[in-house]
């Protein structure tokens, strides 16, 4: 009879031995009862003796697994936002960059458009809104210079 796992005795005939398997952790007391023919029941002394759990058994193994398991799924998420944050800032430079050469662009092209709308299509000289432009600033460069502003117009073709 093996007490702490079957407290009945079990009658093994004629075999030599017997065999439990797959004992759960825990202490266990061996008891031996052996008859020969007639004579009465032989008790041996009995045998105390313990199964250890398995490294996988023990009370700290699955708290342990769960703080593991945990710490690979944080370090997962961690890692995951910062490959992220990376490709976002990655992706941000780009954007800028673009948007430097976009903005470059279209200053040159304003630029453009300025000379153009200042310009006269026919003869490629200076046209009113650029002469009115020049002269408002040439007067504001005198007053605040203290200075005299003088203008002469002359009609040289007699083009009106």
């Amino acid at each position: 009879r093996l007490e702490g796992f079957d407290d009945a005795w079990t009658d093994v005939g004629t075999q030599p031995s017997v065999r439990f398997f797959s004992l759960p952790p825990g202490q266990y007391t061996l008891h031996l009862r052996a008859k020969v023919g007639s004579a009465p029941p032989i008790l041996a002394p009995p045998y105390a003796f313990e199964i250890i759990p398995r490294w996988y058994q023990r009370p700290w193994f699955v708290p342990a697994l769960v703080a593991f398991v945990g710490l690979i799924v944080v370090y997962a998420l961690i890692r995951r936002q910062r490959m992220r944050l990376a490709a976002l800032r990655s992706r941000n430079l780009e954007l800028d960059a673009l948007v430097r050469e976009r903005t470059r662009d279209l200053e040159q092209l304003n630029f453009s458009l300025q000379d153009l709308a200042d310009r006269d299509g026919l003869t490629g000289i200076a046209n009113r809104r650029k002469f009115d432009a020049f002269l408002q600033q040439a007067a504001e460069r005198a007053s605040t210079a203290g200075s005299r502003l003088g203008l002469a117009l002359i009609d040289v073709d007699h083009f009106k």
